[in-house]
């Protein structure tokens, strides 16, 4: 199965852009299996990355930066 394509980097942050949730999220588990990461929305992309600590604490609001 090959990997979704992603529609270059993002301005903002510099990470890989896709054009739905779904892209994003089939990337990651085909890239990495093993790794537990999360999609989230960036602008009109999303992007994908580790979970913030705070957030798994409950510290800090997943939609909070």
């Amino acid at each position: 199965m090959s990997l979704p394509a992603h529609v270059g980097k993002c301005v903002t942050c510099g990470k890989l852009r896709f054009k739905s949730r779904k892209a994003a999220k089939k990337y990651v588990i085909l890239r990495f299996p093993n790794d537990r990461m999360s999609v989230y929305r960036c602008g009109n992309y999303f992007h994908f990355g580790h979970t913030p600590r705070a957030v798994n604490k409950g510290a800090k609001a997943r939609s909070r930066n």
